[in-house]
């Protein structure tokens, strides 16, 4: 499978325009040098220009997961392990070199949008052109998230700052995620990638894959025609609403989101630790770990 933009419009455009060639970037690294002699101390700027090599091209079905913006290098590897091949971070140069060292690639956090009436960002535009300045150029930059659960009556807001983004870096894709099926046609088209998010696991209903084909369909009958799904592995505090799956009900996920031809992507959700309101995830159950790293191989 391809590696599908739910509307490409800007990052098709963009391949376009570099013909799909790789290029080679180069970043200047400044040094200071000081020199101390008996009566004087003299400091010297150095620059040195060094090539960067270019972002390896994206996957045909990137499997990814939601992990802690600072997530401790230490846990890198096991993520890696697992077989995913990209993680959701902050625009943090020291974490996209930790990410990189790791043989994994990011998915840079834009902030979000607040709910309405306000529809406000959490990070200001200022803050995003800081932002994508400092990192666009790494190599480790593979998508951009703009927002996670937008509602309807923020697609205006979607739009500004999805333009806003490709503007400032029009090679990479953007991304959303959204569960509010109601909500898919006024959202549909803005981002590159749209995310389905469906958990079908409760501790009142059980586990019901069902509900997955159920998201799928309200996303084709609102003109989107590929997405990323959304692996449940997670489970909220037993006074919570969400149970994490067993490795079988994991499975029948899976089968459940690859029914659908219009899944070219995994987005699990969560690594946990910390992460997304104290969502339990797949950090602590161990039991889904060769299940997930199965599926990945695949």
């Amino acid at each position: 499978m391809g590696l599908v933009a739910v509307a490409a419009l800007g990052f098709g455009a963009a391949l376009a325009a570099i013909g799909g060639e790789p290029t080679v970037a180069t970043q200047t690294f400044t040094n200071v040098v000081t020199y101390t002699v008996p009566t004087v101390t003299e400091t010297v700027t150095v620059s040195e220009t060094a090539a960067i090599p270019p972002a390896p091209p994206l996957p045909t079905f990137p499997r990814s997961i939601w992990t802690k913006s600072t997530i401790p290098a230490g846990q890198l590897a096991p993520v890696k392990s697992l077989g995913f091949g990209f993680v959701q971070v902050d625009p943090d140069l020291a974490q996209l070199v930790a990410v990189q060292a790791a043989g994994l690639r990011a998915i840079v956090w834009l902030g979000n949008v607040s709910d309405p009436p306000d529809c406000t960002w959490n990070w200001s535009d200022d803050q995003i052109r800081a932002d994508i300045a400092r990192v666009k150029d790494h190599p480790a930059v593979a998508y951009y998230f703009v927002a996670d659960e937008p509602h309807a009556a923020c697609a205006q807001q979607m739009r500004e700052r999805t333009a806003l983004v490709r503007s400032l870096d029009p090679t990479k894709p953007t991304f959303m995620t959204e569960n509010r099926k109601d909500d898919f046609a006024a959202l549909a088209g803005i981002t590159d990638i749209f995310g389905i998010i469906r958990y079908p696991c409760s501790y009142t209903a059980g586990c019901v894959p069902s509900k997955i084909t159920e998201s799928m369909n309200a996303a084709k009958a609102a003109g989107i025609t590929s997405w990323w799904g959304v692996p449940q592995v997670f489970h909220e505090p037993t006074d919570g609403y969400y149970r994490a799956p067993s490795p079988a009900e994991l499975q029948a996920i899976f089968e459940a989101w690859e029914a659908d031809p219009g899944t070219v992507g995994y987005f699990f959700y969560t690594w946990g630790d910390g992460c997304c309101v104290n969502d339990i995830g797949l950090f602590d159950h161990l039991e889904l770990w060769d299940s997930v790293r199965v599926e990945n191989s695949g």
